[in-house]
């Protein structure tokens, strides 16, 4: 058996049946995680056994991390709603606006639960910013694996955070729809900016629900934000529509 290895599990059905088990739903914050564990992530609904490995003594020192791709998927299309599935089972993005495939906070604020015994802190919730980008970047650290200089990653080294030798350093989280860049958050600023909804702020500190726009009341903010999506749209070629 080998001593050291890594599983990247996906779901079993890509957008497909999202019924749930009562006793595997998580929550998180008043916000589910919007998959089933039962059926697509079955490998987790038995911590204590981890099946999936077959031996509780050998899974007690591996390293896991959960987290979803996005938030739920409340807007179900005619081939999703079939089968007896309800609307609901979805899942609910709690006090978080919006849902999957917009870029409000339930879009993509999403729960990460990471296991590493000895190593990962237990039982510390982490508030910082941080997405599945951050793990290549993170694991090849960790593993003695030097990043080519000539890379530009997008992700960046999360580990001390994780660890409680540090913290996690905040830079500017971009939030893109298809090839559309429409909303930018540095620290507990968030600017978005639609052609439907034209220009909006938040102050996530404040209201993590973003229901109060204040973009007229801190006009050098939106400015700020508004360049760093210029930037980052130069960069990516990702558009804009201002």
């Amino acid at each position: 058996m080998f001593d050291r290895f890594y599983i990247f599990l996906c779901s079993l059905e890509e957008d497909g049946v999202i019924a749930y088990s009562s006793i595997s739903y998580v929550l998180w914050n008043g916000c589910t995680l919007g998959c089933c564990f039962d059926k697509r992530v079955s490998v987790f609904s038995y911590c204590d056994e981890m099946e999936v490995f077959r031996y509780k003594r050998y899974i007690s020192s591996k390293k896991i991390k959960i987290t979803s791709d996005n938030g739920p998927w409340q807007d179900l299309p005619p081939r999703i709603v079939d089968n007896g599935i309800r609307i609901t089972d979805a899942g609910s993005t709690g006090a978080f606006r919006g849902c999957k495939a917009s870029t409000y906070e339930g879009g993509f604020r999403v729960p990460a639960i990471v296991r590493w015994p000895d190593i990962v802190l237990k039982g510390e919730i982490i508030d910082d910013v941080t997405s599945s980008l951050d793990l290549f970047p993170t694991i090849l650290r960790v593993a003695g694996v030097d990043i080519p200089k000539n890379l530009t990653l997008d992700g960046q080294y999360i580990w001390d955070g994780l660890t409680g030798k540090g913290d996690i350093a905040s830079k500017p989280f971009f939030f893109v729809k298809a090839d559309s860049l429409q909303a930018v958050r540095d620290e507990a600023w968030k600017c978005r900016i639609t052609s439907k909804d034209g220009v909006e702020l938040f102050n996530l500190a404040d209201d993590s629900s973003e229901k109060f726009n204040i973009a007229k009341a801190h006009p050098g903010v939106v400015n700020r934000l508004t360049q760093e999506m210029k930037g980052f749209a130069t960069d990516s070629g990702a558009k804009v529509c201002f």
